[in-house]
């Protein structure tokens, strides 16, 4: 080959090269942008409903593509297909005013083989939540009218759909208001990052991926819930969720009353006991989160709260209602519920509990007080598939009783039993009973003089709402006096006759073992009528065996 040969096929190749260079700067310049709205965009558009098998449509506004970064205005994801079997909050619709979408890949796009880039950015995004009872949507909320219907084949291969991370930033979240259903927003400032996204391509990995990524984490600054009747809220602060690694925590959880001790009173015709619960350091592991979304089941491995309080206050000036509705148990609340649970343990660390109770005519409430408290739950399951399956729940608690008295119990309580079923056994410290007149005086108007317990065992059984309590104080010189029904009005001689006789003929007031006699026993049962709570009903019982034994508090 002469070296004039070889030149004209140097040049030759250089032109070619340099054609298709020019040919190839000319389509990024001037036709990528109708190449990816004609061609790309559609076939993106149909890889997202197909991977949703037909129930999210993606509509995008128009993209604009340039150095490797595409700008897609008018994100818009909206649910068109509600399944029979979807039930409680699912996704109705993603808006996005701007998606940015960086590193993307130019000859993926041209060829229509989809959008594989380097992150995806969105700013300020707004998701609408539905509530869908039996996979039928509220009338109030109508379907979007959608145009378009799923082919039934597809292109082989799918456009693929893959970025190294996706970070969502400031989202807000709409609810729908339990009144009206209208979207109310619930929630802002919240944030998702998803790393090795991938969409579109039939693989076993990419359908056992959680939201369609190796990785997935969240956080959100503050949460806002007003409850149902407004009278309550639930107040979440610095919740991070890390899905990869099954782990939740949360700063602070609050459930407070909208409204001060007066106010609720004001708010309520007849007598509603007021709650208000702060949980701080919480921390959940073992989440199954792929299980939680597809609403089938709550699994997780262990729910922790570093430090809680509780505080419950009854104002007993309003009248108590006349026909006052039925008081649902724990086991019937938790044994109706439509989802799974699967929980190993919840174990409550450091917890404070305090009883209010205003009686009529009282100057002052009577509390009670628990501190030090230390309770763990478990397992606590109704899933067939798991070795916990409707084992009774356990609940080992501890504290210290008005701040002076051991308390130690174990609990047994079947929480998926329909009939109110329960077992416990609990062992008490010394107390001196003085200190329980901070209850006793207002509620009572009785007040305790003189007296220490030693120790108590107390065994509470209860079958079908029916509870037997056996109690075993070991006290001695127990001593009491009867004050005025009219907190304000000094002890008359009638009050003082019934100390007398009440300390002398009713009350018990020494119950220690002696050799060869030990300490007695009180067993009384008592049945639950249908309006008693929970723990107003272990109290009644407790208190009836109290009275029999110790006399004077019947």
């Amino acid at each position: 080959m002469t070296s004039r040969t070889k030149k004209t096929i140097f040049y030759s190749l250089g032109g070619l090269v340099l054609l298709v260079g020019v040919g190839i700067w000319v389509i990024l310049t001037y036709y990528i942008n109708d190449i990816i709205n004609d061609t790309v965009v559609p076939r993106l558009e149909e890889s997202v409903r197909s991977s949703t098998n037909g129930d999210y449509v993606l509509t995008l506004g128009k993209v604009n593509y340039s150095d490797g970064t595409l700008f897609c205005p008018n994100f818009n994801l909206e649910r068109v297909n509600y399944d029979k079997a979807a039930s409680g909050l699912n996704v109705r619709r993603v808006s996005i005013d701007t998606v940015l979408f960086v590193g993307v890949n130019w000859w993926d796009l041209l060829w229509g083989r989809g959008v594989i880039a380097k992150r995806m950015q969105v700013n300020s995004p707004k998701l609408y939540m539905i509530d869908i009872v039996n996979g039928v949507v509220d009338s109030i909320i109508k379907k979007p009218e959608v145009n378009v219907s799923l082919v039934s084949k597809l292109p082989k291969p799918l456009p693929r759909i893959s970025f190294d991370s996706i970070v969502l930033n400031n989202i807000a979240v709409f609810l729908p208001d339990q009144k009206t259903h209208q979207p109310t927003q619930r929630l802002e400032g919240a944030s998702i990052r998803l790393a090795d996204f991938l969409i579109g391509v039939d693989t076993t990995d990419a359908k056992t991926r959680l939201m369609f990524s190796k990785h997935v984490d969240f956080t959100i600054p503050k949460i806002n819930y007003a409850m149902g009747d407004s009278m309550y809220s639930i107040k979440l602060r610095n919740l991070h969720c890390d899905m990869t690694d099954s782990i939740l925590t949360i700063d602070s959880l609050l459930y407070d009353p909208n409204y001060s001790e007066d106010g609720f009173r004001e708010h309520n015709k007849y007598v509603r006991g007021r709650l208000t619960g702060h949980f701080t350091d919480i921390r959940v592991d073992g989440i199954r989160f792929a299980q939680l979304f597809a609403q089938s089941s709550l699994s997780l491995r262990t729910a922790r709260i570093g430090n809680w309080s509780m505080d419950y206050y009854s104002d007993k000036r309003h009248p108590r209602d006349p026909h006052p509705p039925v008081a649902e148990m724990p086991n019937q609340l938790i044994g109706g519920a439509k989802m799974k649970f699967d929980i190993d343990s919840v174990i409550l660390g450091n917890g404070a509990i305090s009883v209010r109770n205003r009686p009529i005519g009282s100057i002052e409430n009577g509390v009670l007080t628990f501190q030090k408290t230390h309770v763990v739950l478990h397992p606590i399951s109704n899933d067939s598939a798991s070795r916990n399956f409707k084992l009774p729940t356990r609940i080992s608690a501890t504290c210290m009783f008005v701040n002076q008295m051991s308390f130690n119990a174990t609990i047994d309580y079947p929480l998926f039993s329909p009939t109110f079923d329960l077992l416990i056994e609990a062992h008490t410290g010394k107390l001196d009973v003085k200190r329980l007149n901070t209850y006793i005086i207002p509620v009572e108007r009785k007040e305790l003089t003189d007296g220490t317990v030693d120790d108590a065992d107390i065994r509470m059984v209860i079958r079908n709402g029916v509870a037997t309590t056996s109690l075993t104080p070991r006290y001695h010189d127990l001593s009491m006096k009867v004050l005025n029904e009219k907190p304000r009005e000094s002890r008359g001689i009638l009050e003082g006759i019934t100390t007398f006789l009440g300390n002398l003929l009713v009350l018990k007031s020494n119950n220690m073992d002696k050799p060869g006699k030990p300490a007695l026993t009180s067993t009384t049962t008592l049945s639950r009528a249908q309006t008693s709570e929970f723990f107003e009903f272990l109290w009644l019982a407790l208190r009836k065996s109290i009275g029999k034994l110790v006399g004077g508090f019947d």
